[in-house]
């Protein structure tokens, strides 16, 4: 099994063991590359983006070598190469953050809990946060592009896991999961509401309440806006009301 890892961090793994130990980012990229494009990509492409400020040929010679390289380290069977082009192969024994929070971002109207919370665990970060990528310019747009759509994917699945354990009494459980969407949209609304009703159903009105109401300060200060949603508006006023709590007979 190999196993590509670039939310939060880079790491490629075959049976477990990490390729990337003592190497240069390039063992990372290469496969992150091809995993993504999901179809072969010229070698022309690859070795610009990978060594941009060399000479084509050079560039080429250079890629040729990693390619060698790599496959010796026991990745051969996940590459297929010929002249023109290189791809990334067998990609049913290949476990890919990325793939299973696309997956999961598109069937979380009916995925588990289970299967949400899994897909959320994935999210440790921003897609190779841990990478310079200033060496690697045209990678760098690349990689924009995929994080943007990463955090987006992450936002969904949140939002459904936390709905989920909302409906399935699982507030505590779940708690962690509603802080980090809020840090992900810190001026959305929604998140808003469902981290104070996670809150809440958790036992820590005290804590939903406090955190509502530095929402609505920095919504004011960074946004210039107010709070929008009325449900948000009605839950916080419901959860202040005094409770009475009748005495035992």
């Amino acid at each position: 099994m190999l196993t590509i890892v670039t939310l939060g961090e880079l790491d490629v793994r075959l049976e477990g063991v990490s390729l990337l130990d003592g190497k240069d980012a390039k063992w990372g990229l290469l496969p992150v590359y091809l995993v993504e494009a999901g179809r072969p990509q010229p070698r022309s492409e690859l070795a610009r983006f990978l060594w941009p400020l060399v000479e084509v040929e050079t560039a080429r010679t250079n890629l040729r070598t990693l390619l060698m390289r790599m496959r010796r380290e026991g990745m051969d069977p996940y590459f297929q190469a010929n002249r023109s082009s290189v791809a990334l192969v067998n990609l049913q024994e290949v476990d890919y953050d990325c793939a299973v929070l696309r997956r999961l971002a598109k069937e979380r109207a009916g995925a588990t809990l289970d299967a949400l919370k899994a897909a959320a665990d994935r999210y440790r970060g921003d897609f190779l946060d841990t990478v310079a990528l200033d060496e690697y310019p045209a990678l760098d747009e690349w990689a924009i592009a995929v994080r943007v759509e990463m955090e987006i994917a992450a936002v969904h699945v949140l939002s459904a896991l936390v709905t989920r354990g909302l409906e399935s009494g699982a507030a505590a459980a779940v708690r962690p999961y509603a802080a980090q969407l809020t840090s992900l949209t810190p001026f959305d609304d929604a998140a808003a509401e469902l981290y104070v009703r996670t809150l809440a159903e958790a036992g820590e009105v005290a804590a939903a309440l406090l955190y509502f109401q530095q929402y609505q300060r920095d919504l004011a200060a960074e946004m210039a806006l107010e709070v929008a949603s009325p449900s948000l508006l009605r839950l916080v006023e419901e959860i202040s009301r005094p409770r009475v709590v009748r005495e035992r007979p």
